[in-house]
C-alpha cells in the first residue's frame, strides 16, 4: 500500500495543475497518475530498452508487459511517456553511459571495453541528469531529486519533485504498512524517503538532498 491517501495525491494534483512551465506539468501530472501502477515495477539495473522495446507507439506499456526499471530510468521514462523526452535527450542519455562505462572499464580493467554495471550506470545517469551541479535541498514540481550519502560522491537514490515536499520515486522503500518492499511508483515526502535510506545504512551517516531542473526543462 502506499504511503499516500487517493485524497492526498489528489490535493498534490490540483496543485500541479498551477505548474506554469507546461513540460513540468506534464512530467509532474503523469508521474502522480502512475502512482501505485503495477505495470511499472523496480528492479537493480537496465537501460532505454527497458521501456523503448516494452512500450506500444503511444507509449503505454504492452499488454502483458511490465516495464521494470531502476530508479534512475524513472525521470527520462515519465518523460518520454509523456512526450517531453526527445530523440536527443534519449541519445544524450546513451552517450553520457557509454562514457561513464568506458571510463570505468579503462580504469579497473584497462583494454576491455564492455557494458552493463550497475555502478557505471549510476554514474552515467547522474552525469546525464548534472547531478554534480545541483542545489542543495529540494527545489520546485518537475526538478530531478537526487539523494547523496554521506561519504559518497554519487547520488544513491534519483526522484521526481511533484510538490514542495514530495517526490515521485521508484524503488523498494518506504515499505507498506506490512513492511514488504513497495515496488512500484510511489508518491513520499522526500525527509521520509531520506530517513529510509539512512535506515538501510544501519543508522549511520547523512543523506542529503539536491535538485537540478531537468534536462528537457
Amino acid at each position: 500500500m502506499p504511503q499516500l491517501t487517493a485524497d492526498q495525491i489528489a490535493a498534490i494534483r490540483t496543485n500541479a495543475e498551477n505548474i506554469a512551465d507546461a513540460n513540468r506539468k506534464k512530467v509532474v501530472l503523469l508521474a502522480l497518475d502512475l502512482e501505485g501502477n503495477d505495470q511499472v515495477t523496480w528492479q537493480g539495473g537496465g537501460n532505454l530498452e527497458n521501456f523503448l522495446s516494452n512500450s506500444k507507439s503511444n507509449r503505454t506499456p504492452k499488454n502483458g508487459v511490465y516495464i521494470s526499471l531502476v530508479c534512475w530510468l524513472w525521470p527520462i521514462y515519465v518523460a518520454w511517456r509523456c512526450k517531453v523526452a526527445k530523440k536527443e535527450h534519449l541519445n544524450k542519455y546513451r552517450m553520457t553511459q557509454q562514457a561513464a562505462i568506458g571510463t570505468a572499464n579503462l580504469l579497473h580493467q584497462p583494454g576491455v571495453m564492455t557494458f552493463g554495471g550497475r555502478d557505471e550506470s549510476a554514474m552515467g545517469a547522474a552525469a546525464f541528469y548534472q547531478a554534480a551541479i545541483s542545489s542543495p535541498g529540494l527545489g520546485v514540481p518537475g526538478d530531478i531529486v537526487f539523494y547523496y550519502r554521506s561519504g559518497y560522491e554519487q547520488p544513491c537514490h534519483i526522484a521526481i519533485q511533484v510538490s514542495t515536499t514530495q517526490v515521485s520515486s521508484l524503488w523498494t522503500v518506504p515499505r507498506d504498512a506490512n513492511g514488504i518492499d513497495f515496488m512500484w511508483p510511489q508518491v513520499v515526502a522526500s525527509t521520509d524517503l531520506a530517513t529510509e535510506i539512512r535506515l538501510g545504512l544501519g543508522g549511520g551517516g547523512t543523506v542529503d538532498t539536491r535538485h537540478r531542473q531537468p534536462p528537457w526543462a
